[in-house]
């Protein structure tokens, strides 16, 4: 039998994906074992629409390990065919930057995700009002701020924590920003 637990265990790239540079993190929830619940749900439905159709029986076989390996989406890819081992980022995004909880100055977070080029102007202009960092080529791009998130993230952070988080989360809102 395996359980949730042991499933992140073993397959620990979820846990590898998430968690601090220092240390892994557990997913809080018995996220294996519903994953694998829901699947084996789906299947049972669509063995008794087959039955229903055809008058003919379906075997089911769901795993936990499997399906969690379903859950790495790009990464397993990444590492086949690039070598890409990725970096634990925490609350952050891999391929996004300024995506995640930003401290306030009211010891509180807000979140926030520059998913486009929509919202990295009204970030720079409206929520932060640096309009210098649109001028900036190293910023001009998600790859590029991805590239150079060690520079930009620390800086755009230290704006964030001016300000209470009510005051960001409306400035944020104001600007389009989800």
């Amino acid at each position: 039998m395996c359980t949730g637990c042991r499933a992140q265990v073993h397959n620990d790239r979820l846990a590898f994906i998430n968690g601090s540079p220092d240390a892994p993190a557990k997913i809080p929830l018995s996220v294996c074992d519903i994953n694998a619940d829901n699947y084996g749900a789906i299947g049972t439905l669509l063995a008794l629409l087959h039955r229903e159709r055809t008058g003919e029986g379906r075997e089911i076989d769901v795993t936990i390990f499997g399906r969690m390996l379903s859950w790495l989406g790009y990464f397993p890819h990444k590492y086949w065919h690039n070598d890409e081992v990725p970096e634990r980022v925490g609350m952050r995004h891999h391929s996004l930057t300024l995506y995640g909880p930003h401290e306030t100055a009211n010891d509180q977070y807000v979140n926030f995700a520059i998913l486009s080029e929509h919202h990295w102007e009204p970030l720079c202009t409206d929520v932060l009002e640096r309009p210098d960092l649109l001028e900036n080529e190293r910023f001009d791009a998600n790859e590029k701020r991805v590239e150079h998130r060690d520079v930009l993230e620390p800086e755009l952070e230290s704006i964030i924590a001016e300000n209470p988080r009510d005051y960001r989360a409306e400035h944020l809102a104001d600007a389009g920003i989800p």
